[in-house]
């Protein structure tokens, strides 16, 4: 690789990795296949703004502060310090009454190298891995300072600790109060960026048990560990803040069990229920948004023009969208409880159903159970808002006969803004929130894998998480060959979750004897249809 300078190299990324997704799977971040579609920025474009000065002082109390938490995760760094780049670019007068502090750890010296195509060596991959790899940075954000040169020369903004476990409470803790205390504000934005995986019981164990690789903010360093809910809530009370707005930068957080855990520690949440595209949240329009509105208004047209962000990439190759499926929904928590109990009479009416209703009506529940397909191919996670009106079409004589309407009213009354890609919208296809589903007292996760010739992915076996903490492991023709625990239970995990101790949604789980669908649209790339979505045809080559 020809030595670039830095800025060079990262502009030409940011057009390249906003092309991939930032979930995570079972073990490993998804990859999909990067496309350069935008011309790079020039090596020698001038710039006369001064290189960055280390804040020594705390700044007047502004506002709003939005408290930036990011992670490269193994293969975002590019994107994520796009992400971070804008914070430096709001309209100059936005800054009067908007502060930033960011806190960044770049990947690990292994993720920020990528195997050549003969796989004998490693070659450089975006950055210098010796500069960069493991390094944390922590600044306010000053906008006369030059983004630029400021990665040129780490060394005034690099913490001493050379990998630091941000995965950890305390870091975070830490990093809210040195922000608080150098760029106070009257409303604080905490955002958290890096992959993400929605909730998932095995992945969100108490903290005093070991726990698996996916969740939110995953280290790819320290001690590969991960983010979950509770770690968010101890690490806010800890830091003795109520932020305004939480807002994770993540795929796949719009779970209905997130939503409870954090809704106690912030006014607004922002999440989206699919993977979130590489180019992320869009923060100029927060800036200048929070600096001239309310916060509804300013949340509302930040969710816009994200999603426009992200409807505005076009793949030079295919002229197609690659991001057809994507969202963002900003979140009341005051009027959670509402909807919440609402869902509880769902529930406890549903599980009637399924016990005292005849054969024909229990063929009919698992008929609709057995259609719902999940946000993403090796999660567990599917759309609450439309599970409950199918089923309660289904059998609308073992519902009250308001029930549908109430759901509706009540999820329409948390709901500042949602918003979904044009594909989606044109279309009518109203994204919810999403929740756990499971069967027979277990959670099912899938394992996919792509053909090497074809491309076509393929369902490749499966998992099963049992309440009592056993998996078992499964052929796709439901050969069991395998079994392990998971280092929990549904006891000291689901069940002591908020919005189960609301709804017992668990005790739908422990009797509802139908698997749901392994198959994604977005995560198979189904094309979005009037009619519905369609399978794409994988072409075979001629020979």
């Amino acid at each position: 690789m020809n030595k670039k300078n830095l800025w060079a190299l990262l502009a030409t990324l940011l057009m390249v990795l906003p092309l991939l997704m930032t979930s995570c799977g079972d073990d490993d971040p998804i990859e999909d296949e990067p496309v350069n579609n935008v011309t790079p920025k020039p090596d020698d474009q001038p710039t006369d703004k001064p290189s960055y000065t280390p804040i020594s002082e705390p700044l007047e109390k502004s506002e709003y502060t939005i408290i930036y938490y990011g992670h490269g995760g193994g293969d975002l760094d590019a994107s994520i310090l796009n992400n971070i780049n804008d914070l430096f670019h709001a309209d100059k007068n936005s800054y009067n009454k908007v502060h930033a502090a960011v806190q960044y750890k770049f990947s690990s010296k292994e993720g920020l190298t990528t195997e050549s195509e003969d796989e004998e060596e490693d070659v450089e991959d975006d950055f210098d891995a010796e500069k960069y790899g493991h390094a944390t940075l922590r600044f306010v954000v000053d906008p006369s300072a030059d983004f630029e040169k400021m990665l040129d020369d780490i060394s005034p903004i690099a913490l001493a600790d050379k990998d630091l476990d941000i995965a950890a409470t305390e870091s975070l803790t830490n990093f809210i109060k040195w922000a608080v205390e150098y760029a106070p504000a009257n409303k604080y934005i905490l955002v958290l960026s890096d992959h993400g995986g929605g909730y998932s019981p095995e992945d969100e164990l108490p903290m005093d048990n070991p726990t698996l690789s996916k969740g939110l903010v995953y280290d790819d360093g320290a001690n590969f560990d991960h983010i979950t809910a509770e770690k968010i809530v101890k690490a806010v009370n800890a830091a003795g803040i109520r932020p305004e707005v939480i807002y994770l930068d993540a795929c796949l957080m719009n779970t209905i069990e997130y939503q409870y855990e954090l809704k106690d520690i912030a006014n607004y949440l922002i999440l989206s229920t699919f993977s979130v595209p590489g180019p992320g949240g869009d923060y100029v329009p927060l800036i200048d948004g929070l600096a001239k509105n309310n916060i509804e208004t300013a949340l509302s047209d930040f969710s816009k023009a994200t999603v426009k962000r992200w409807d505005e990439v076009i793949d030079e190759e295919t002229n197609e969208k690659p991001y057809p499926y994507s969202d963002i929904s900003v979140i009341r928590t005051a009027n959670l409880d509402a909807f919440g109990n609402k869902w509880k009479n769902f529930t406890d009416q549903l599980i009637s159903a399924y016990e005292s209703g005849d054969e024909g009506v229990k063929e009919a529940i698992d008929e609709v159970t057995a259609a719902m397909m999940p946000m993403e191919c090796a999660f567990p996670l599917y759309d609450m808002n439309f599970y409950a009106e199918k089923i309660i079409a289904a059998v609308p004589d073992y519902f009250d006969e308001l029930l549908s309407q109430d759901l509706a009213d009540a999820y329409d009354g948390y709901i500042v803004c949602r918003k979904a890609s044009t594909d989606l919208e044109k279309y009518g296809y109203k994204i919810g929130t999403s929740i756990l589903f499971g069967c027979n007292n277990h959670f099912t996760s899938y394992s996919w894998a792509e053909d090497e010739e074809t491309g076509e992915q393929y369902l490749d076996g499966y998992v099963t998480y049992e309440a009592d903490g056993t998996m078992n492991y499964y052929e796709n023709d439901g050969t069991k060959y395998d079994e392990d625990i998971w280092n929990g239970n549904f006891d000291i995990t689901y069940k002591r979750l908020k919005f189960d101790q609301l709804t017992h949604w668990s005790d739908w789980i422990a009797i509802n004897t139908q698997e749901s669908s392994a198959y994604s649209p977005s995560g198979l790339y189904y094309e979005i249809t009037e009619e519905g979505f369609v399978e794409p045809v994988v072409e075979e080559e001629e020979e």
